[in-house]
C-alpha cells in the first residue's frame, strides 16, 4: 500500500496590495520556505492473478484495481480567488480508482 506524509510546499504567509500601482495584482509575502506541507496520501491497489498451465507453455490472466478506495489524492496545489479577492487553496487530483487488465502467453 504506498503512501507518504504530505510533499512540503511553500506558501504565501500574506497578500500586500501597492497604492502606487492601483492596477497591478497584489504581492505575495511568502514566509519561511517550506513551512506548509500537503495532505498525506495514501492508495490501496489490489490484484488477482490467474495462472494456467497448458501444453505449450502457461497462461495468465490479472485483474487488477489501482487506488481501490477511490481516495483523491493531491498531485497539485493552488490559488484560487473569488469575486471578493479571497484566496482559498484547492488541490488537484489525478489518478483515482483504475481498473486494470492483462493476459499473458508464455511459450
Amino acid at each position: 500500500m504506498p503512501g507518504g506524509s504530505g510533499y512540503p510546499i511553500w506558501l504565501p504567509a500574506g497578500r500586500y496590495h501597492d497604492r502606487l500601482r492601483p492596477h497591478e495584482d497584489d504581492f505575495f509575502d511568502y514566509g519561511a520556505i517550506n513551512s506548509a506541507r500537503v495532505a498525506a496520501s495514501h492508495r490501496l491497489d489490489v490484484s488477482a492473478v490467474f495462472r494456467k498451465a497448458i501444453d505449450w507453455g502457461e497462461r495468465t490472466f490479472v485483474l487488477g484495481l489501482y487506488n481501490a478506495y477511490n481516495r483523491r489524492n493531491p498531485m497539485y496545489v493552488f490559488p484560487e480567488s473569488d469575486a471578493n479577492g479571497v484566496i482559498s487553496w484547492k488541490q488537484l487530483s489525478l489518478l483515482q480508482m483504475i481498473p486494470a487488465v492483462s493476459y499473458q502467453l508464455r511459450f
